[in-house]
C-alpha cells in the first residue's frame, strides 16, 4: 500500500539505491502550455473573469520518493523552460533519472510552432491554423541536484544533431549519464560534460546497468542482414562494444543479478544474458 492520493497519475517511475521516485502533475497534466496569440489571451482573461482555469498553463511536476515499505516523500518541486516569446507549443518531461549519490536527471522535450498570418490579414477562429508554421521538437538535458535546482543544461542537438530524439537514459555507479538517442550514443558526466559520443548503424533502445556495474545499450538492426544486440559502453576506448546479439522481437530489457546481468523477454519467454560469456538463455516461459 501507497500512503498518499496521487490519482491524477504518476510518471517516468525510476528505481535507485533501495527506492523508487516518480513525477506526478496537478491535475494529472504533463505538459506545460502557453499560448501567446491575442485570440487565446482574450479568451484567458474571460477566464479569470469566471475562474475557470484554461490560461493554457499546467503546473511544473513535483518529484516524490517510495520507499519500499510504501512511504511517499515530497522532494521538490520542479522548473521547466517557457517557450520562446512569439511561440506556441508544449514543453514535457520525457524521460528521467535518479543518481545513487544524490540528484537527478531530466530530458525536456520542447515543441513550438508559429504563425506566418500575412500583414494587414484578419483571421478569426481556427482560421490561423492555416498560416502555422513548425519549429519542430529540441531536447535540453537538466542536471538537478536533491532540491530540485537545476545545475546545468545541455541542449542535446549539440550531440545528436538532427538525432536528439532521446529514447533512454540512465546513471552509472560512475556518477556518468548514459544516452540513448536514435543511432547515437552518448556519456556526458555530472556536469553536463561530453565525455564521448559514438554513432551507430542500429538504432538504440534501452539502457541498463548490469550485475558487474557496466551499463550497456540494446541495439536493433539497422537493415535486415544485422542482428539485434546488446552493446556495452567501453568508457576507455570511448565506444560501444557487442556483448551479445539479441532475438528479432525481444524487449523489456533490464537490470538482472547473480548469473545473469541483464533480462530480457521476447514472445512467451523470459531470457537472461550471461554477461561473463556474452549469451542468453531462457529462464522460464511465461505461459507455462
Amino acid at each position: 500500500t501507497v500512503n498518499g492520493d496521487f490519482s491524477n497519475g504518476v510518471n517516468s517511475l525510476c528505481f535507485s539505491g533501495d527506492k523508487f521516485y516518480f513525477l506526478t502533475y496537478p491535475g494529472g497534466g504533463e505538459a506545460v502550455y502557453s499560448n501567446t496569440s491575442a485570440e487565446s489571451a482574450a479568451v484567458a482573461t474571460a477566464a479569470a473573469v469566471t475562474g475557470t482555469d484554461i490560461s493554457g498553463t499546467a503546473a511544473a511536476p513535483t518529484l516524490y520518493s517510495l520507499d519500499l515499505q510504501g512511504k511517499t516523500q515530497k522532494l521538490a518541486d520542479l522548473s521547466m523552460s517557457k517557450l520562446p516569446q512569439g511561440k506556441e507549443g508544449s514543453v514535457n518531461i520525457v524521460d528521467f533519472d535518479a543518481n545513487d549519490k544524490g540528484g537527478f536527471c531530466t530530458v525536456e522535450e520542447m515543441y513550438t510552432y508559429h504563425f506566418e498570418i500575412p500583414d494587414g490579414k484578419t483571421v478569426t477562429g481556427d482560421e490561423k491554423y492555416n498560416y502555422q508554421t513548425m519549429d519542430g521538437d529540441t531536447y535540453t538535458l537538466n542536471i538537478i541536484d536533491d532540491s530540485g535546482k537545476t545545475t546545468a543544461s545541455v541542449d542535446l542537438s549539440s550531440i545528436g544533431g538532427d538525432n536528439a530524439y532521446v529514447s533512454d537514459i540512465k546513471y552509472g555507479s560512475d556518477g556518468n549519464i548514459y544516452l540513448a538517442m536514435n543511432q547515437t550514443a552518448a556519456v556526458v558526466d555530472g556536469t553536463g560534460k561530453l565525455l564521448y559520443k559514438k554513432d551507430l548503424q542500429g538504432y538504440l533502445s534501452n539502457i541498463v546497468k548490469l550485475a558487474d556495474g557496466r551499463m550497456a545499450a540494446a541495439m536493433y538492426a539497422g537493415d535486415a542482414k544485422s542482428s539485434n544486440s546488446l552493446q556495452v559502453f567501453d568508457n576507455a576506448g570511448k565506444t560501444l562494444t557487442q556483448l551479445c546479439t539479441l532475438p528479432t522481437g525481444s524487449d523489456s530489457l533490464f537490470s538482472g543479478g547473480g548469473e545473469y546481468g541483464a533480462c530480457y523477454t521476447s514472445g512467451a519467454y523470459l531470457y537472461g544474458v550471461d554477461t561473463a560469456a556474452g549469451t542468453s538463455a531462457k529462464i522460464l516461459n511465461w505461459i507455462s
